[in-house]
């Protein structure tokens, strides 16, 4: 008597292939749906990234504007105080040391402290420096002063003191530089030998 077989799909294998397949069916939708959420989850990333960076840029530019403006301010400024205008004491050939008092933005007034070289008698370090300050006082530096201190020293002392009125100050070229500047000024103070060497040399000047 013949055995008689079973139908396919009541054999194992067959019903072990079924289940693989079912479970197949059931695992790929699953991953589709994490890989969907995986692709939108990175897109809208990328995007957010991306609006960062715009708004990172559109925030920089108005910082980068505001640097550049205090750069050309600076930059301003910097040449503003490059054309400042300096007083120049250059013309004391015969001084070891000048030393300028700029006060003409408080009382429109400067003064001046020659240290003369020591080598020069009195007489000559006066006529020195008197006659160089026919020089200084006509500089565009001191527009706005109205008057100018001058002081002139020799080997620590002072050996003359006077003040110079530059609205009575009239340059002219054949006239006596040093009497041009004691013309507009008053003296304050002179030493006798300095006073006797002017009377030698023929200068006057006005006292207080």
């Amino acid at each position: 008597m013949k055995k008689e077989k079973k139908p396919f799909y009541k054999r194992w294998w067959f019903i072990v292939i079924v289940a693989l397949l079912v479970i197949a069916v059931i695992v790929n939708p699953e991953e589709e749906e994490d890989s969907d959420i995986t692709e939108e989850h990175v897109s809208e990333t990328d995007e957010k990234d991306s609006n960062n960076e715009d708004k990172d840029d559109s925030t920089s530019e108005p910082e980068h504007k505001e640097e550049q403006l205090d750069e050309e301010a600076t930059d301003e400024s910097d040449e503003l105080d490059e054309t400042e205008v300096v007083i120049d004491t250059s013309m004391y050939e015969y001084s070891k040391d000048v030393q300028v008092t700029d006060a003409i933005d408080i009382n429109n007034y400067v003064s001046l402290m020659i240290e003369m070289n020591d080598n020069l008698n009195p007489g000559l370090a006066f006529q020195h420096a008197t006659t160089q300050t026919y020089e200084f006082l006509q500089q565009e530096a001191l527009q706005g002063a109205d008057k100018v201190g001058i002081n002139i020293i020799l080997e620590g002392q002072k050996i003359a003191m006077y003040e110079v009125d530059l609205n009575e100050f009239k340059p002219k070229d054949d006239e006596s530089m040093a009497q041009l500047v004691l013309d507009a000024a008053i003296m304050e103070m002179i030493t006798p030998e300095v006073h006797e060497y002017t009377q030698t040399m023929g200068l006057t000047y006005k006292e207080e």
